[in-house]
C-alpha cells in the first residue's frame, strides 16, 4: 500500500485514486467475484480497497482487470464498469462512456481521459480491417 505523500512520491510509486479500485471492485462483485478473491487477486486487504485516503499500488487494480477479463472473455468490460461506477470523480468519465453513441465512441472517451485512471497509465486503441484492440500498460 503506499502512503499518502507528495504528488511526486505517489506518481514514481505508480498508484490509482481510490475511485479506480472501488469502481472496479463493484464491478468486479457484480460479476460474482467474491471479497475474498478480489483481496487473492489484487494481494490489498479488503478494508484497504474502499478506505478513501488510500492509493492502492497500480498493479492492483491490473491484477483485478486481468481476472475479470479471464472470466469473461467476450464481455465489453469498459462500458460494464461504468454502469458499476458511481458519479463521483471518476464517475462522470465512466457515466460519459455510459452514454456515448456507440462502444468505438465509449472506448476513444476512454482512451482520451485515461490520465484520469492512473497517473502512469498507458493505453491506445489499435485498429486493424478486422479487429480493435485497447492496449494498456
Amino acid at each position: 500500500m503506499i502512503k499518502k505523500g507528495t504528488f511526486r512520491d505517489n506518481l514514481e510509486a505508480g498508484s490509482h485514486h481510490i475511485s479506480v479500485i472501488t469502481t472496479t471492485v463493484a464491478f468486479a462483485r457484480s460479476r460474482g467475484f467474491s471479497m475474498a478473491e478480489i483481496e487473492a487477486v489484487t494481494g490489498v486487504e479488503g478494508a484497504a480497497l474502499g478506505n478513501p485516503d488510500a492509493r492502492p499500488p497500480a498493479e492492483a487494480a491490473h491484477r483485478l482487470w486481468r481476472a475479470l477479463a479471464v472470466a469473461e472473455p467476450e464481455a465489453v468490460l469498459g462500458v460494464g464498469a461504468a454502469r458499476a461506477a458511481s458519479l463521483s470523480v471518476l464517475g462522470g468519465m465512466m457515466h460519459g462512456m455510459q452514454y456515448a453513441d456507440t462502444r468505438r465512441d465509449a472506448i476513444e472517451f476512454l482512451v482520451r481521459n485515461r490520465a484520469i485512471l492512473g497517473d502512469r497509465l498507458e493505453m491506445e486503441l489499435r485498429e486493424t480491417e478486422d479487429e480493435a484492440l485497447i492496449v494498456v500498460r
